[in-house]
């Protein structure tokens, strides 16, 4: 599900990206911080991809494991290339997985760890 997840992080279709939360999934910050709700999310995701296009997108780094029944975490660390300026952006997020009463594994927390090897501010994709 992670690799599906980083395909999907520049979307085809932002709905087909939203079914791999559950309805209460949340953004949290380095330091556990809750920064947005779902819906807040993905609006937050649908203005900032218009502003800053990803030109591609690799993973650097994998290390999924399953913590307890129905709970699995995954950390991710990304290499993005921005469409205009040919900026790379690295950074490292901990997706906090469940499984779902459907049998799908989705995300119920996405926390942002570093970007640029430094801890992110809440708003920083402003």
């Amino acid at each position: 599900q992670t690799d599906y997840l980083v395909k999907w992080a520049t979307p085809k279709t932002m709905e087909q990206f939203r079914e791999l939360f559950l309805p209460h999934a949340i953004l949290v910050g380095p330091d556990g911080v809750t920064w947005m709700q779902l819906k807040e999310m993905f609006t937050t995701l649908e203005t900032t991809s218009k502003k800053y296009r990803v030109r591609k997108q690799s993973v650097r780094q994998i290390h999924p494991e399953v913590n307890q029944r129905g709970i699995g975490r995954s950390f991710l660390a990304v290499h993005t290339t921005l469409q205009m300026s040919g900026q790379a952006v690295n950074t490292e997020w901990m997706i906090t997985w469940k499984l779902a009463a459907d049998g799908a594994w989705k995300v119920q927390k996405l926390q942002w760890l570093e970007f640029q090897n430094r801890k992110p501010a809440f708003g920083i994709w402003q």
